[in-house]
């Protein structure tokens, strides 16, 4: 290391190694190793039609058609392609080791942001974002070595582009990034509205090329076979873990609940936007999912706290990640303790709600967030976006 970083600096990075290693042994050892990665093989194959010894039907652009079990983007299948078309383990290795360091890249791109925006030294970026990756670390290998959802870390690592391009002022890019947030996973559709932070000329080209992005590589599929709109109403059992169950809501998923996840979230994201706040677009919209949800899968709370991570260091007015910390400790750390799963939707319930209310009261008082600080990027949005 060079001499002119401070000792604090060497043990955040000897702490940050150690941590990162430590919860990527762990974490397999504990919970077990790329569940579902099988997804990211069988899927790809069959939409280039490819033989594949699994229970998927036609493949092609029939697949979601066939199995609409599939709540996985396009855009994600089409980037594990070439992963797939190796032998499982070493696959498996590559996707482990890929979807593993998108965690530290995601936690960057938020870092570098908030010091695009905030001002700041690159050095206290680096800090930042080391402190966030402690906290982050433990759920992101939940997600990308335990579970191996490839299209939720897709979805996460797309928003944080999305982010960093907006505080980079490059508009138009930040709404591609945005959409092929949605592309690799439907509940990321929520995020659109993003699209319409920063700049008040040229909001509705943005939002239309985010949607277009999202949409444009369902549409083949569609055309091919109608069919494949049933995969958005897929229905998953209601487990009694799950907020749901606390208001007597059994069986299958309702009807109702994949409209108010995608159009309230929707509507959240633009509330923060059309506030100056859209910092806190992605935790609400996230927040109301897992509310909603019938089921309770421990790789959700990821996302949230990747939402919680954009407002600690984007939008609140405190050093202290206090939304971050709040929720890794109510949903990961309670995975810990012995709680029934009536008390596991309880305490989800009351982190879902304490969230706005963490929001609001951490939240700059000014009428414009210091966070939001347009002003003084001085790049014509014109060009950029």
């Amino acid at each position: 290391m060079p001499k002119s970083i401070r000792v604090s600096d060497r043990m955040l990075a000897a702490l940050v190694v150690s941590w990162t290693v430590f919860w990527a042994v762990y974490i397999p050892y504990r919970w077990g190793w790329m569940r579902a990665w099988y997804f990211f093989v069988a899927g790809p194959r069959k939409l280039v039609d490819l033989s594949y010894p699994h229970y998927l039907a036609a493949g092609g652009l029939q697949l979601y058609a066939s199995f609409p079990k599939l709540q996985i983007g396009p855009v994600a299948f089409l980037i594990a392609l070439p992963l797939a078309l190796l032998p499982m383990f070493v696959s498996k290795l590559i996707g482990c080791v890929l979807m593993s360091l998108a965690g530290p890249a995601v936690v960057w791109l938020l870092a570098d942001a908030a010091h695009r925006l905030r001002g700041g030294s690159r050095a206290g970026a680096l800090r930042a974002a080391g402190w966030m990756w402690v906290l982050l670390a433990p759920p992101w290998f939940l997600l990308s070595i335990c579970w191996a959802h490839l299209d939720d870390v897709l979805a996460l690592l797309f928003v944080a582009a999305g982010v960093n391009l907006l505080a980079r002022g490059r508009l138009t890019l930040a709404a591609v990034a945005v959409g092929a947030s949605a592309a690799a996973k439907p509940w990321a559709l929520a995020f659109i509205p993003l699209a319409l932070a920063a700049s008040e000329q040229q909001r509705i080209r943005r939002l239309m090329i985010a949607v277009g992005v999202a949409v444009g590589p369902w549409l083949p599929f569609v055309v091919a076979d109608p069919r494949t709109l049933r995969a958005a109403s897929y229905k998953i059992r209601v487990i009694p873990a799950s907020v749901l169950s606390l208001f007597h809501v059994v069986g299958g998923t309702p009807s109702w609940v994949r409209p108010i996840q995608f159009i309230g979230g929707g509507l959240l994201v633009a509330l923060g936007v059309r506030s100056g706040r859209w910092a806190a677009g992605v935790v609400l919209a996230i927040a109301l999912r897992l509310g909603t949800d019938p089921n309770v899968y421990s790789y959700y709370t990821t996302g949230l706290l990747v939402g919680a991570a954009i407002w600690d260091l984007l939008g609140s007015r405190l050093r202290v990640p206090v939304l971050t910390s709040t929720c890794l400790l109510t949903l990961y750390g309670s995975t810990y303790l012995r709680l029934s799963e009536h008390d596991h939707a309880v305490l989800r319930l009351a982190t879902v709600i304490a969230i706005p209310i963490i929001v609001i009261c951490t939240a700059s008082r000014s009428s414009e967030s210091s966070a939001f600080r347009w002003a003084t990027m001085r790049r014509s949005v014109d060009t950029a976006g």
